[in-house]
C-alpha cells in the first residue's frame, strides 16, 4: 500500500516542509502485535518527514479490520508534528468503500476518518492519496500526552 499526498497550512496553499507525519496499524490479520494486541506497540509503524515541497510517502501494508471487531472501519493512525508544533492526532485514513465506513456513514455517527480512494497500481500496490491541512487550534485540542491520545 502507498498513501501519499502533501501536509499544507490552514489556507490550503503554502507547502509545510519539515513536518513530521507518525502512522501505525494493524496487520493484515487485525491485531497491532501479539501476543499483547496492543496499539502502543504496533508491529506496523513508522515515521516520514515532508520535504520543503510538502510531500510524503508512506509504503507499507493494507490494514486488515480490528480481528475482534468486524464493524470497525479499516484503518491508519496519523500522528502531525512540525517546527514549533508538538506531536497531535489528526483523523485516521480510511478507505472509501469499505462497507464499516458505509455503514458507519448511514448511521449517523461521528466520524474520526477521512475517506481516502485507493486504487489498484499495475504493479498491484494500493494507492491513495491524501492532503492534510495543519490547523493549529487542532493541534493543541488533540495534542497527545507521553506519545498518545490525552
Amino acid at each position: 500500500m502507498l498513501l501519499e499526498g502533501r501536509i499544507v497550512d490552514e489556507e490550503g496553499a503554502t507547502p509545510l516542509g519539515g513536518f513530521v507525519l507518525d502512522f501505525y496499524h494493524t496487520d493484515a490479520d487485525g491485531y497491532y502485535a501479539r501476543p499483547r494486541n496492543d496499539p502502543r506497540e504496533a508491529r506496523h509503524r513508522g515515521s516520514v518527514t515532508t520535504g520543503a515541497d510538502g510531500r510524503y510517502r508512506i509504503e507499507t501494508i493494507v490494514p486488515g479490520r480490528y480481528a475482534d471487531r468486524l464493524d470497525a472501519v479499516v484503518h491508519v493512525h496519523l500522528h502531525l508534528a512540525g517546527p514549533d508544533v508538538p506531536a497531535y492526532w489528526i483523523e485516521d485514513t480510511w478507505f472509501a468503500g469499505d462497507p464499516a465506513l458505509v455503514a458507519l456513514e448511514r448511521s449517523g455517527r461521528p466520524s474520526y476518518g477521512v475517506p481516502v480512494i485507493f486504487e489498484r497500481q499495475a504493479s498491484g500496490t494500493w494507492r491513495g492519496v491524501r492532503e492534510v491541512r495543519f490547523e493549529r487550534a487542532q493541534a493543541e485540542r488533540n495534542r497527545l500526552a507521553d506519545g498518545w491520545y490525552r
